[in-house]
């Protein structure tokens, strides 16, 4: 018998949320969705714009479960 342990949405939001604030750059472009280095981490994000350029820093302004939205950093 497979045994597996299935991660709920709160605890998969408990590992994410001390990303909040965080800044990172964009490894991809972001269409809007594509993928960030924050900290130590790739992570798929999705940008608060249309279109953030490879290489943009960017910041986390939320999340929420597994959705990780950013915004170009200022």
């Amino acid at each position: 018998m497979l045994k597996s342990h299935v991660v709920r949405d709160t605890e998969m939001e408990a590992d994410l949320g001390p990303l909040l604030g965080q800044a990172g750059v964009a490894l991809s472009p972001l269409r809007p969705s594509g993928i960030a280095r924050i900290g130590e981490r790739r992570i798929d994000v999705t940008a608060e714009s249309d279109f953030v350029e490879a290489g943009t820093p960017v910041v986390v302004v939320s999340v929420a479960g597994n959705k990780i939205t950013v915004q170009k950093s200022a």
